[in-house]
């Protein structure tokens, strides 16, 4: 370590970790808490190797964690994905369900080769029915499909653009039930305010408008 002059004769990587600290401090990053301490500490003389080896000790317990996004992001994919694999009754099932759900789109799309009035007015919006109908999966290829112009007709991508925003939505009793289950409470316990109605619903989940009870909007996902 090459020792600076100055007010506290700090080593020149420590004086490096002051001039870090703003960038660190708008950082998502686990020590930076640990690093503002840090600074308070060493300008009231602490030693510096005692310091750092209190950062590495702190900075490891909170890697070991793994961080609350992450946490709440396997807890969600998780309420997706069924306990157990589907029997052979319910694949047999929702292949007919399938089939009924893209028949419509099926029959008629010998006449949407051949006639582009049927095919941009009428068949595009039934190609985006039956997707929106026939579950999350179809809903995320419609979704992938309308960003790629270079593939199909600029007609069809943005009628599909649609399923962003205005995919199928479920009712504010599904709503609510699954609020409260999150929460632990009523929904009106949780929050100031909660509007029933969405303004926006995708493949897997929609938004409403909400208020804390501080008076801070909210977007909340269900």
């Amino acid at each position: 370590r090459t020792e600076l002059g100055g007010a506290f004769g700090m080593p020149a990587w420590w004086r490096l970790i002051f001039v870090l600290l703003p960038a660190i401090h708008a950082a998502e990053w686990p020590p930076r808490p640990q690093l503002t301490q840090l600074q308070k500490k060493q300008l009231q003389g602490v030693s510096a190797a005692l310091l750092t080896r209190s950062v590495v000790s702190q900075a490891r317990r909170a890697a070991s964690k793994p961080p609350l996004r992450l946490e709440l992001g396997q807890q969600e994919e998780a309420g997706l994905v069924d306990s157990k694999p589907p029997g052979p009754w319910q694949l047999f099932t929702r292949a007919i369900v399938l089939l009924l759900i893209f028949l419509p789109t099926v029959l008629t799309a010998l006449l949407a080769r051949y006639w582009r009035t049927f095919r941009e007015r009428v068949w595009f919006p039934l190609v985006k029915t039956a997707l929106a109908s026939a579950g999350t999966a179809f809903i995320k290829w419609g979704q992938w499909a309308s960003t790629r112009p270079d593939v199909f007709p600029e007609r069809l991508c943005a009628v599909l653009s649609e399923l962003h925003s205005q995919a199928p939505r479920h009712g504010w009793p599904h709503t609510r039930r699954e609020v409260e289950a999150a929460m632990g409470k009523p929904v009106l316990s949780a929050f100031a305010s909660f509007d029933e109605q969405p303004f926006a619903s995708g493949s897997i989940a929609q938004m409403h408008r909400a208020t804390d009870a501080r008076g801070q909007p909210l977007a909340v996902k269900v």
